[in-house]
């Protein structure tokens, strides 16, 4: 069976703590002590010999030299007499023992070692034993005052008389250094007790204020009637009891604090109870308003979707006359002007149908009423169809458009090519909108995952502005454009990335963007699609629609007006008007007007043009569109004003407009402008402010046929 641990207590820790300390310290002062000591003797013992084996080699030059030992024996035996000699030997320098006594009278090899002087002092020390060698020469040593001994030896070339061997034991050393750790062992024993003694004392002072703590702490009575401990002792303890009384003392306070509070609680809990139950009734009603307010707006929606279904259709049956009469009217012969007019009602009534389809398509998949017709499409056809129908514009503004189709894209599938067709062209579209330079790429591929069906990925990039990080999140929300400058400087009603992301999702797809503020962007959809043989003659299939040879204006819809730009040379007499509109539709409609008029016109896509054409020439009459991105209208009107010694600090500005709820009269008159009206304009309406404000009527006649010869392509 496992044993319990028992925690030691402070008393045991401390003690044995201070106990072990002090032994380790005896054992660590002993053998230091030990240490220091042997060396000490030894280099003591040694000393003492080469004194003694000097000497007797000094008293045995004459007894060498006469070659008795009776005179030196007396000699030896008194150098006996000292404990630590063990024996003596006198020889000759040939090796002969001339005399020796003691038990211990060894001879060693009186060859000197190699390198050694002849007059060395050798040294020879065993486990027991310390022997001296001293060489006897026959001139004696002379007086050196000069050096550490009394006597120097004899010069090296005096030949040795013989040689004097002394022994010294170290039995004697080491029982006086036994004798000494002993001593030291008991001294430090004996103090290590007494210290301990004394330390036990001390932790039991210390401790017996702690121990009254806890068994106050461990009392039961003291939950409940908060005793307070004796404060005595050190003053770490007394420190200790004086917090635990404070504690004490707050932990009553809390506790009559908390009393109070519970029977506060106890009497206010009647009354939350009704105020739940009220709070209830209260949801519950909210509830009800809440099922009132969705259906409402259920109905609201329904309604939307109602409204925008029947001014769809009131939209569509006009425009299908307008577009239709033309259709009629392009086959009819036109002249150079007509057929002017004719391009600018064209491109407005398309660009009005695909704002209205996109909100019907919208409508539509909001409402969840758009059906998928599927059937057999001939995906290579449909994308190269859709791809030259951007040329034209991709051409005005020189940006390459490429297609790209991977070899192993089947040429037959099975989808709606209908609503196919809406997603690629919103996204060519945006890429040709939003890009000034660079490319347009398109790019499908795919792979087969089943034995009939083809997971299809096409891809659109662009070189154009990018999109902000923060802002690609609700991109595809509907309505959504990266800010409204957007809006006014590229148009649209931010429906089309909308659009695409619930056709793609209709189609169990999904649509991704990957983009970089100015570097451009990239929308990539991959759609799930089943193979399919050829169409069958006869087959519901949608038609073709071809693209006609059209007339159309050099300039592209997403550019600024056209390559005319400010002339330094104008017909003395002639009114010269400056049409400042972000629209090219704008700028050509007023130039054909101004120009009906015998005008001199001059056109800016933006403020800073304006503003530069305005430094160096003065103008009759300024139009000037309010809402423009970057430097807008009203801007562009307060410089102009507040360039006082300018040319065209007086020249009358008239605002125009299409924003007919933002903008108040104020607005204008502080931007300086004379007056302000709203789009559309009428011709009478241009003719009536031409008439009121370039003074008077031009004496120049200018050429509308010169103009179109110059900005229309046949």
């Amino acid at each position: 069976m496992r044993l319990a641990w028992t925690p030691l207590t402070l008393r045991q820790l401390l003690g044995g703590t201070y106990l072990a300390g002090i032994l380790l310290l005896a054992v660590g002062v002993v053998f230091a002590l030990g240490r220091h000591l042997d060396d000490h003797f030894r280099r003591e013992l040694s000393d003492r010999g080469r004194a003694l084996v000097e000497r007797l080699a000094e008293d045995s030059r004459l007894a060498l030299i006469q070659s008795e030992s009776d005179s030196l024996r007396p000699r030896l035996e008194t150098a006996l007499t000292d404990p630590n000699v063990a024996g003596i030997v006198v020889a000759t320098a040939r090796g002969e023992t001339l005399v020796s006594a003691g038990q211990h009278s060894i001879l060693p090899s009186l060859s000197p070692p190699a390198g050694a002087t002849g007059d060395a002092l050798r040294i020879v020390e065993t486990a027991e034993t310390l022997i001296l060698v001293a060489t006897v020469r026959s001139s004696p040593p002379t007086p050196d005052f000069f050096a550490r001994r009394a006597l120097r030896p004899a010069p090296e070339s005096a030949d040795p008389l013989g040689f004097v061997t002394l022994t010294l034991t170290k039995a004697k050393l080491r029982a006086d250094l036994h004798a000494i750790d002993r001593y030291v062992l008991a001294v430090m024993g004996v103090g290590a007790l007494l210290v301990t003694l004394l330390a036990l004392g001390v932790l039991d002072r210390l401790t017996r204020p702690i121990k009254r703590l806890a068994h106050t702490m461990a009392d039961p009575e003291t939950a409940t009637r908060f005793h307070a401990v004796e404060v005595r002792g050190v003053r770490e303890a007394r420190v200790i009891a004086s917090a635990y009384n404070a504690l004490i003392a707050r932990v009553a306070e809390t506790n009559h604090a908390l009393r109070a509070s519970n029977a506060a609680l106890t009497a206010s809990r009647a009354d939350l109870a009704q105020q739940v139950e009220e709070a209830v009734r209260e949801v519950k009603r909210q509830n009800a308003e809440l099922v009132v307010a969705r259906e409402r707006a259920e109905a609201a929606s329904c309604a939307k979707s109602l409204f925008i279904a029947n001014v769809s259709h009131e939209i569509r049956t006009p425009m299908h006359g307008l577009l239709g009469a033309l259709s009629l009217l392009e086959k009819t012969p036109l002249s150079d002007k007509q057929k002017s007019h004719l391009v600018m009602m064209r491109e407005d009534a398309d660009r009005l149908l695909r704002e209205m389809n996109s909100i019907l398509d919208f409508s539509q998949l909001e409402a969840h009423r758009l059906q998928l017709r599927e059937r057999p499409c001939h995906l290579k056809s449909l994308l190269e169809r859709i791809t030259k129908s951007f040329e034209a514009r991709a051409w005005a503004k020189k940006l390459p458009l490429t297609l790209t189709l991977d070899s192993e894209i089947p040429a037959w599938v099975r989808t709606d090519d209908e609503q196919l067709e809406k997603i690629m062209r919103n996204l060519i579209d945006n890429a040709i909108k939003f890009t000034a330079q660079g490319q347009i790429q398109i790019r499908v591929w795919g792979q087969q995952t089943g034995a009939d069906t083809f997971d299809i990925r096409l891809s659109v990039g662009d070189t154009g502005i990018g999109i902000p990080l923060d802002q690609q999140a609700n991109l595809f929300e509907a309505f959504t454009q990266v800010d409204s400058s957007t809006t006014r400087q590229y148009g649209g009603n931010g429906l089309g990335l909308a659009i695409c992301r619930q056709l793609v999702e209709l189609m169990k797809g999904r649509i991704a963007l990957k983009s970089q503020p100015g570097k451009g962007s990239t929308f990539a959809i991959e759609l799930p699609l089943a193979l399919s043989g050829p169409a069958l003659e006869g087959d519901n299939e949608l038609p073709v629609i071809q693209d006609q040879e059209r007339p159309q204006l050099i300039a592209s819809q997403d550019e600024a007006v056209s390559e005319r730009r400010f002339g330094k040379s104008f017909h003395h007499g002639s009114r010269r008007v400056l049409v400042v509109d972000d629209e090219r539709q704008s700028r050509l409609y007023a130039q054909f007007v101004l120009l009906e008029l015998n005008a001199e016109v001059v056109t800016a896509a933006n403020g800073a043009e304006a503003l530069a054409a305005c430094a160096w020439q003065r103008f009759d009459l300024i139009l000037m569109d309010v809402r423009m991105p970057d430097l807008d209208g009203l801007e562009t009107a307060r410089r102009l004003r507040q360039q006082r010694t300018g040319p065209n600090a007086r020249t009358p500005i008239v605002g125009l407009t299409a924003d007919v709820l933002n903008l108040d009269q104020q607005d204008w008159q502080a931007a300086g402008m004379n007056a302000c009206h709203h789009k559309p304009l009428e011709f009478d309406v241009i003719a009536e402010i031409f008439t009121r404000w370039s003074m008077g009527p031009s004496t120049k006649t200018c050429s509308l046929s010169a103009f179109l010869g110059k900005h229309y392509e046949r």
